[in-house]
């Protein structure tokens, strides 16, 4: 994991994100600085650690700056790639990107573009659905590949 990450003083000094509470802006920045290089973080345990109110991650959901990918708050960061600029030799894909894929496929535009067999090198936890792999990846599964769909 990274150890700097970055917020654009543009998406800082945005109105929306503003108007939220002080402990609602504060998980934000947690859940920025410990998202993956998709912006994937698990937001339970800063909510505990920062011992913020469950309404907080709720008004996270409500503006967009969160999305949920399961009921135990594994959670997508929408504006990642507003905020983050990581080079591609040290980018690694996050395990959960198909799974954010699967549930929101019009997400694909918000994620680093990256080969197949790079992000398959990379352990996802679900395979991507038929349709998605077809329409993202037309030269199909590469040979050699070590995911097994």
């Amino acid at each position: 994991m990274a150890e700097k990450r970055m917020l654009a003083k543009s998406f800082l000094n945005n109105a929306s994100f503003m108007k939220m509470s002080d402990s609602a802006k504060l998980l934000y920045v947690y859940l920025n600085t410990n998202a993956d290089d998709d912006g994937i973080v698990e937001a339970y345990p800063y909510m505990k650690m920062l011992g913020t109110p469950d309404d907080d991650v709720k008004i996270l959901f409500t503006k967009g700056f969160v999305f949920f990918l399961n009921e135990d708050l594994l959670t997508f960061l929408p504006h990642w790639l507003q905020n983050q600029n990581i080079r591609i030799d040290r980018y690694k894909p996050s395990i959960y990107r198909f799974k954010l894929l699967n549930l929101k496929p019009e997400f694909f535009s918000k994620l680093k573009p990256v080969k197949l067999d790079v992000i398959l090198k990379s352990g996802q936890v679900e395979p991507l659905r038929g349709d998605l792999m077809e329409k993202w990846y037309p030269a199909g599964i590469p040979s050699g590949s070590v995911a097994k769909f």
